[in-house]
């Protein structure tokens, strides 16, 4: 494994400060969590991580393309990357909600 991934994995696996539970709690508890966004949600707990999102996309064991659209709604999450971002703190409720689709334009040949 190279050392960059030990680092990551190390930090994930650190114990959050009680202050900062406290504070992400306190975010949650605010808003529904129905009305976020799968990848709102994976947002945050990304940028809360001080993580690339190429780095949190290896974290979720998805490509970079699939992270990506995924955030942006084009795509679903595969059940190991909900339990790997479950794992990681995204709420179960905002990951298991129906994924509402962005229209897409058809591809002119």
């Amino acid at each position: 494994m190279p050392k960059t991934n030990r680092a990551m994995l190390k930090v994930l696996n650190t114990p959050e400060p009680v202050e900062q539970i406290i504070a992400r709690l306190l975010v949650q508890g605010r808003g529904k969590p129905e009305k976020l966004s799968v990848g709102s949600a994976l947002e945050f707990r990304r940028e809360a991580y001080g993580l690339s999102a190429d780095e949190f996309a290896f974290v979720l064991g998805l490509q970079r393309s699939h992270y990506n659209e995924i955030v942006n709604g084009r795509r679903d999450m595969s059940k190991a990357a909900m339990r790997r971002a479950f794992a990681v703190g995204v709420p179960a409720a905002v990951l298991l909600q129906p994924v509402r689709r962005e229209a897409t334009r058809p591809r002119s040949a």
